[in-house]
């Protein structure tokens, strides 16, 4: 699993369907737009970049406990 897995995976807590795997290529604009259009109901007063932050969060605190819980 790479780290844009983990943000995959993340994205579905914030967003009402998950970033798709071709994501990692967009443009901010393209990818600030996807979150905007798709942010789950809490979060669809915030900018995508707040919402981008969170689901980086999220996705770095995952993919170090999956890292932990392997060594």
């Amino acid at each position: 699993m790479n780290s844009w897995d983990y943000i995959i995976y993340a994205s579905g807590t914030f967003l009402t369907e998950h970033l798709p795997k071709q994501s990692v290529n967009w443009e901010d604009d393209k990818l600030n737009k996807f979150l905007k259009d798709h942010a789950w109901e809490p979060f669809e007063y915030h900018d995508a970049n707040q919402i981008w932050e969170q689901i980086t969060i999220l996705a770095h605190n995952l993919e170090n406990d999956f890292i932990l819980k392997k060594t």
